[in-house]
């Protein structure tokens, strides 16, 4: 009996040792795991807000060339596509029609005023009424009204470009018959092009004071072209509670066209010394944001606030400058855990 208790008590006492080593050992082991992260450290650099919307580009000078004379198209000095100078003789509705009304115009008004001298003459002499002098004035007077209209015909016979810039549409062909108001040509400069985009109210006290603006083109991939304010409604129309954003492109080369559609990012608000983090860092828990510190070898769970960002990096308060952030394997993570910075 003596034997068998001993026996029991020896392998209790070695069971209690064995379960004790196993204890220690594991967590000797759990303290010696540290997680492998990527840090990167809170720089100090200036950021702006972002407002982000979109347009169709459309010429800063555009005009429509329109008949102002009835006839037929009797040539075409140009082109779709052509450049074309201010003044640049672009048609010809027969002109030639034109000339001979003028010229007759300008005969019959010489005949009244060659008759209007002698009556004159006259009238010195008290041979004619005043009735018939002034029956003569009158008439020379709509003559030369009618000889202005036909000279006016006569020059928009033919017909000029009114501003500098490309052809972009023609709306007639030689030998077509016109009319007065009728469409014959689309005149573009593509010198200067507009963006036009719908600023939500909200927004206009901000964007008064917007640091630049620049677009990006699906055409044009890999490109950005800067853009100018020009100007921004007073007014805001109450169906859509926006109002009206005018931004300038220049277009030296050539590039844009009329037309495109463009993706515009509008920079306001800048903090000239904004703490930075990599929004991968970012820990969204429940519309609260926080971060993984790495201090000592431990990561240390911080609450930050946000402010200004772009795409890959925002402002967060709440940070010291140089801190590192962990921005790989933080999801992974508890307060206080062991990690082993392998990147950054």
């Amino acid at each position: 009996m003596n034997k068998t208790l001993i026996a029991l008590s020896l392998a209790a006492l070695l069971s209690a040792c064995s379960s004790g080593e196993a204890t220690v050992d594991k967590k000797s082991e759990e303290a010696a795991v540290r997680i492998p992260v990527s840090v990167a450290n809170v720089k100090v650099a200036p950021m702006a807000a972002q407002f982000d919307s979109h347009g169709v580009l459309s010429a800063e000078h555009e005009a429509q060339v329109v008949a102002r004379v009835s006839g037929l198209v009797e040539s075409l000095d140009i082109e779709e596509g052509d450049e074309v100078k201010a003044g640049q003789v672009l048609a010809r509705i027969e002109p030639d029609r034109y000339q001979l009304e003028r010229d007759r115009m300008a005969a019959q008004a010489r005949s009244v005023a060659q008759e209007l001298d002698r009556t004159q003459n006259l009238y010195a002499k008290k041979l004619v009424s005043a009735d018939t002098l002034d029956k003569l004035q009158l008439q020379l007077a709509a003559l030369q009204a009618q000889l202005g209209m036909a000279e006016l015909d006569l020059m928009y016979a033919t017909v000029k470009a009114p501003i500098s810039g490309t052809v972009a549409r023609r709306h007639i062909k030689a030998g077509n018959l016109v009319n007065p108001d009728q469409p014959l040509f689309d005149i573009v400069q593509h010198q200067d092009l507009r963006l036009e985009v719908a600023v939500p109210e909200q927004y206009l006290g901000q964007l008064q004071k917007a640091q630049g603006a620049h677009c990006t083109f699906a055409a044009l991939p890999g490109k950005t072209f800067e853009a100018r304010i020009t100007r921004l409604s007073p007014v805001v129309d109450p169906a859509t509670g926006t109002a009206r954003l005018t931004l300038n492109l220049p277009n030296e080369n050539g590039q844009l066209l009329p037309g495109m559609f463009a993706n515009v990012s509008i920079s306001y608000d800048l903090h000239p010394d904004a703490h930075l983090v990599p929004r991968q860092a970012l820990i969204n828990q429940s519309g609260s944001y926080k971060v993984f510190v790495v201090q000592d070898g431990m990561a240390k769970l911080k609450a930050v606030t946000l402010g200004n960002g772009d795409r890959d990096w925002v402002e967060v308060i709440g940070l010291d400058a140089e801190e590192q952030v962990v921005t790989l394997g933080q999801h992974h993570l508890k307060d206080d855990a062991m990690v082993e910075v392998i990147a950054g």
